[in-house]
């Protein structure tokens, strides 16, 4: 089957994927890629499971539909939010594509033993990679995601998966090559995310460890939530508010009062956050910021009240599905990439990634 070899690719080679001496030899490629991958799995899913999925009496479909319903709608009314910015672009078509890869999701083969052994290869490649590539801006590795972050969260999806690993050494040697990519990228988020995924997949057991572990995660996600919200000093230092996010998250929960039912579409993230810190004359209208840095805010900009609705209901019925299943390979890994969402815009790769977890956490009957 097509399906299984282009959505293994996606999930673990997308990440690899560059085409040196371009203009944009990292996320550009990687986009476009993904998109075309997404409809052929995405169609040949839909044509073979038409009336398990296309169903109006499934709530699972009826979300999807209002997704793809109220991206196109938006799109009609401004053609330009199609691409979304230039060097990393994440417009109308992007997310059309990863709606597409949500519905069709829990319908793919996914093979764990097969993952196991990608997993052992993909990490050790991604590595040497990246070293090759080198460091950039604060001697932070950028490898082939082209961002420093970005790497950091690619790692985080695969991190879970060397639990699979039979061979021990190969296994000591993916958690060996994760650990140093999440120290080399110079993340914070993604270390703190890493550790989290550590206490889920390697010390659940000891409760001593996991317990408090679950419990910074809360406070984690709570802070995450209520801290745009919070009064605080907006620093004088000018390099300090550089990508502030005191100030990226000021302008973007402001922003989304501008349509705060229905949002103002997807892909329209730069336009929207750039017009309102002109209008309240916030210090990041001098730069070109395309997320609120917080997945929350994102959709609060960009599909309203409704969207943030949506992605909270989604995300809370994958965490319960995969608990209650015990599957902590998924549970970890939709923590870590939610985790790094709640601070840092992601790749495309990560987009992906996370969108197929959500769609895995509907497998659930109870759904």
């Amino acid at each position: 089957m097509i399906i299984q070899p282009l959505l293994y690719f996606l999930l673990f080679g997308l990440m690899l994927f560059i085409i040196p001496f371009s203009i944009s030899p990292y996320e550009v490629p990687k986009v476009i890629t993904a998109i075309l991958f997404i409809i052929i799995i995405g169609s040949i899913t839909i044509f073979q499971n038409f009336h398990n999925l296309i169903n109006f009496k499934n709530k699972y479909f009826l979300i999807f539909l209002y997704l793809i319903l109220s991206t196109l709608y938006f799109l009609l009314i401004d053609p330009s939010l199609i691409w979304g910015n230039e060097t990393r672009p994440q417009g109308t078509l992007i997310y059309l594509s990863l709606f597409l890869l949500f519905l069709a999701a829990k319908k793919l083969p996914f093979d764990l033993k097969l993952v196991s052994k990608i997993t052992s290869f993909t990490l050790p490649v991604l590595l040497l990679f990246t070293l090759i590539i080198g460091p950039r801006a604060s001697f932070r590795f950028i490898g082939p995601l082209g961002e420093a972050n970005a790497l950091g969260t690619a790692v985080l999806f695969l991190f879970p998966f060397t639990s699979l690993i039979k061979n021990q050494k190969l296994k000591y040697l993916g958690i060996f090559c994760a650990a140093i990519l999440i120290l080399m990228c110079g993340s914070r988020i993604a270390l703190l995310a890493f550790v989290l995924e550590t206490l889920i997949i390697y010390f659940r057991k000891f409760r001593l460890i996991f317990i408090p572990g679950i419990i910074v995660t809360a406070l984690i996600f709570i802070f995450a939530l209520i801290f745009p919200f919070l009064p605080r000093q907006i620093p004088d230092n000018l390099s300090l508010r550089f990508e502030s996010r005191t100030d990226i998250w000021t302008v973007s929960y402001q922003a989304g009062f501008d349509s705060p039912i229905l949002g103002q579409g997807f892909g329209s993230m730069e336009d929207s956050i750039n017009k309102k810190a002109w209008e309240t004359k916030n210090f990041i209208r001098f730069q070109a910021v395309d997320s609120a840095h917080n997945l929350f805010l994102n959709w609060w900009i960009m599909g309203g009240l409704v969207g943030v609705l949506i992605i909270t209901s989604l995300i809370t019925i994958a965490l319960r599905n995969f608990y209650l299943q015990k599957n902590w390979i998924f549970l970890s890994i939709l923590i870590g990439l939610l985790t790094v969402q709640l601070f840092n815009p992601v790749s495309i790769v990560s987009l992906v990634q996370f969108w197929w977890i959500l769609g895995m956490g509907f497998q659930n009957k109870t759904t």
